[in-house]
């Protein structure tokens, strides 16, 4: 504990990932917009906003797959005038937000996971492709080296 309170640049940098917890995208993105003038805290932040958004486009996508299989369900009950199949209903119900419980659960251990990491790891160069992204929004490091494909 007593590195963190020589680098407070580390807490600054751990804090939007947890602000991504309790407020996905618009904690850390606040954050980000409102840090003074540390560029590891606001690529912290945009980092955070970034995996938060990877989250919620994963979700859209489930939701959406979700809304076309029932309305392909609906025209089939109309064009047929059966009876609807109340168990794959459910069944696929149950799956949907089985998986929207899991992505949120995804987010929320991923947030501590990065956040814990922040304060107990040294910093590294960014690699993947939001790192680097985060890293050129927030001026971090030599970003206008990093190149996105």
């Amino acid at each position: 504990m007593k590195d963190l309170a020589e680098n407070p640049d580390k807490v600054m940098g751990a804090a939007p990932h947890f602000l991504s917890i309790p407020f996905p995208v618009f904690g850390p993105l606040v954050f980000a917009l409102v840090i003074g003038n540390s560029p590891y805290a606001k690529y912290h932040g945009f980092r955070a906003v970034l995996n938060d958004l990877k989250i919620i486009v994963i979700t859209v996508v489930i939701g959406l797959i979700s809304l076309s299989m029932t309305i392909i369900s609906i025209i089939r009950l109309i064009q047929e005038g059966g009876q609807p199949d109340w168990v794959g209903m459910i069944i696929k119900g149950v799956i949907v937000w089985l998986l929207l419980a899991g992505y949120g659960l995804w987010n929320t251990i991923s947030s501590i996971i990065d956040g814990v990491g922040v304060l107990t790891k040294p910093e590294h160069e960014p690699k993947s492709k939001i790192d680097r992204l985060a890293a050129k929004w927030a001026k971090y490091r030599s970003a206008d080296s990093i190149e996105l494909p």
